[in-house]
């Protein structure tokens, strides 16, 4: 007889009996302060950074609790800031503001310690960490190198459109800008672009597309493999993904919903598309590039995707109407497995983890208990076919793994959740 649990779980030695995808939340977490403007996963997966407006606060990914406030002495402007973008180590964070400015900030010490104006729209951060990329508009628009050490601009081109976001390549050999510019016919009407450049030269690669539209994209990015190009545009509210290399489009999204965002997972082939409605209707959609496979009633916008340990992990970020973020953790495969396969089940609750075993008498076995970046909370070597413990867990989700014999089982289980 199959052990329904109280939690839903993952078997990952299993042989699944169910393809159903499952978007698991972990937690929510309401926040005092209004707005996460954007947001990452740390390279190590063990934090969330959130832009909140003014500042850039420290997320735990195990429960979303703030660990810590970025000093934000030196910024001089009470714009919010936004466009969010991590370095390869993870040691600098880079944002602009309303006002044209880039901050540079470093996640050891905490704190903002560039603080650039020179009319940025958009900025990134080169591989070797060294310099920022920057797309600047004032009366002249252009695209600036800015090297860290010396302080300065030490390369730019001028540019005739309005650059209004820039992303560098994972591998950081190419430069996606995207803008608008005025229509050379009707100078009342604007041209949306999306061009490749190389970033050492920044020389002109190739015009992906440009078309009659008003505001320019919302969102621009390389997929995890770099295999894609992601582009979604504010006034018709639309998402394409581009093939890197021919640069043709191989996904647009549905022209009779408004699309908020596009955000691939770390497959470079499954991906997740989140329309609205001026109702604050939404609906999360999961797709690949041949098939829809299915859809989620999801609130909140998708921030940023992370595979730890294994799993992938969706953040949802709080919104100007909704001050609550969401982790998710997307099974793709939904794998549940059979009683007959799994030696034993799981269920956690006021702080009590009960384990019971199926058909197991009297065997030796190891239990040990990791949060979801890997680390070790609790171990335990015993020999009865159950085990019961007080144990005080945070709120979020853990892997249960134990060791039979030369067997070794792993289960998934939520400490607190909805």
């Amino acid at each position: 007889m199959r052990v329904y649990l109280l939690i839903l779980f993952l078997l990952t030695t299993a042989i699944a009996t169910s393809a159903e995808p499952v978007l698991e939340q972990i937690w929510e977490k309401e926040y005092e302060e209004l707005e996460i403007v954007d947001a990452k996963f740390s390279v190590d997966g063990d934090f969330v950074f959130a832009a909140f407006r003014k500042t850039i606060k420290k997320l735990s990914v195990e429960n979303g609790e703030i660990l810590s406030v970025f000093d934000n002495s030196i910024i001089e402007e009470e714009y919010k800031h936004g466009d969010l973008k991590i370095s390869k180590s993870g040691k600098y964070l880079v944002t602009t503001t309303g006002g044209g400015t880039a901050i540079l900030w470093d996640t050891e010490q905490e704190k903002a310690i560039k603080y650039i104006k020179n009319n940025a729209r958009s900025a990134d951060i080169t591989i070797d960490e060294k310099q920022l990329i920057i797309a600047t508009h004032n009366d002249v628009s252009k695209i600036v190198i800015y090297d860290l050490e010396k302080d300065e601009e030490v390369m730019s081109i001028q540019t005739t459109e309005y650059n209004d976001l820039i992303k560098l390549s994972n591998d950081g050999i190419l430069l996606a800008v995207s803008g608008t510019r005025k229509d050379d016919i009707d100078p009342n009407k604007k041209i949306c672009f999306l061009s490749i450049l190389n970033y050492h030269d920044l020389s002109f690669v190739k015009k992906v597309f440009e078309e009659e539209k008003s505001n320019g994209l919302r969102k621009l990015e390389f997929s995890a493999n770099d295999g894609y190009i992601i582009s979604v545009l504010r006034s018709s509210y639309d998402a394409r993904i581009f093939r890197k290399g021919d640069y043709e489009m191989v996904y647009k999204s549905n022209i009779n919903k408004f699309c908020m965002n596009l955000i691939f997972l770390n497959d470079d082939n499954h991906f997740m598309v989140l329309y609205g409605d001026p109702n604050g209707n939404t609906e999360l959609e999961l797709r690949n590039f041949s098939d829809y496979i299915k859809s989620f009633d999801i609130v909140p916008s998708v921030a940023d995707v992370k595979k730890i340990n294994g799993r992938t992990y969706l953040y949802y970020r709080s919104g100007y109407y909704n001050r609550k973020s969401y982790l998710f953790d997307v099974d793709l495969l939904n794998t549940v497995a059979e009683e007959s396969e799994n030696p034993f089940n799981v269920q956690y609750g006021n702080k009590q983890i009960l384990i019971n075993f199926n058909e197991i008498d009297n065997a030796e076995y190891k239990i040990e208990i990791f949060n979801i970046s890997g680390t070790l909370v609790f171990s335990h070597n015993d020999s009865v076919p159950e085990f019961s413990k007080r144990l005080d867990l945070p709120l979020g989700a853990f892997i249960c793994k134990i060791t039979i014999g030369d067997k070794t089982y792993s289960q998934k289980f939520i400490a607190g959740g909805k």
